[in-house]
């Protein structure tokens, strides 16, 4: 298990209506040279206790525990941190992938040389069955090929980790991490990396099922108090991030629509607007808005 191709991510936190259909999905792979390293981020259900039992019958599973609750982005980061693979893929423990997800993404990260292949994901609406397209219209246009995630389109894609595989030396290389402790963990890292390395490869195939649920951690986050302003604390990283790397004339465009939709996120929720506002405000008095480009 020291050399294989792919280490997979499955962040573990009370899923056990899910986590068989997950891990199953990821056993009945064509490509078999992987390992799975569930992320046990101290649930209070039986997920584990189901993940250990597919452990048991198969070796490439493998249960690393957190100490504590960290979030969803923290256990990314610990799966990178244990991975032997060449290449990285971030499956959630309540969706699941089609048979010949990694052997179509592999053979294609493998023979373009790129440091992140995409697929098309379905959306599964869990409270009716449907499946359905994904509502971002930039990526279900994109056909087979080579696509620049560019200044002009950054911005209109998914920030999800999980429709993409990735080169895992050009994530160590960077030190790219998910945002630690917060939730809208990927719109960080997803311009961190697509801002350092622009050339993508797109497969024009549904092979991620992205399963859709009422009580999901976004969904959730709305009842949260402690948590639904985080998308403004990402907003204001993403900030420094473009500042301190000089990126702000290329990105302005991009990061001005990115903000805007972040910070109307949860504006219709009389539970959030006032806190989401005031942390708005605050982050508004600490960026240059004369940067900013509508």
């Amino acid at each position: 298990m020291n050399n294989v191709k792919i280490s997979i991510i499955v962040p573990v936190y009370n899923v056990e209506k899910y986590i068989a259909q997950c891990i199953e999905s990821i056993l009945n792979q064509i490509f078999k040279d992987f390992e799975v390293l569930c992320i046990d981020d101290c649930g209070t259900d039986n997920s584990v206790k189901i993940i250990e039992e597919y452990a048991k019958k198969d070796r490439r599973i493998k249960i690393i525990k957190h100490e504590f609750n960290k979030g969803l982005g923290t256990a990314r980061n610990t799966g990178v941190e244990h991975s032997k693979g060449k290449y990285i893929a971030c499956v959630d423990s309540d969706d699941w992938i089609l048979p010949d997800y990694l052997k179509l993404m592999y053979e294609k990260i493998e023979e373009t040389g790129v440091n992140s292949v995409w697929c098309k994901p379905w959306s599964y609406l869990d409270w009716n069955q449907k499946t359905e397209e994904i509502t971002f219209p930039a990526l279900v246009a994109l056909k087979e090929g080579f696509t620049d995630v560019s200044k002009d389109n950054i911005h209109t894609f998914p920030a999800y980790a999980w429709n993409k595989m990735y080169r895992k030396d050009f994530i160590t290389k960077n030190n790219l991490r998910w945002a630690d402790g917060l939730i809208f963990e990927d719109i960080e890292f997803y311009y961190r990396f697509f801002t350092k390395s622009t050339l993508i490869y797109m497969l024009d195939e549904h092979l991620y099922m992205y399963r859709r649920r009422m009580d999901s951690i976004v969904s959730s986050g709305l009842k949260a108090q402690n948590n639904f302003t985080d998308i403004i604390t990402i907003t204001k990283r993403l900030y420094d991030y473009l500042l301190e790397n000089k990126l702000f004339p290329k990105y302005s465009h991009a990061f001005t629509v990115q903000l805007i939709s972040n910070v109307k996120l949860y504006l219709n929720s009389d539970a959030c607007r006032k806190q989401v506002l005031e942390a708005a405000n605050k982050m508004f008095k600490e960026i240059d808005l004369e940067l900013l480009k509508v």
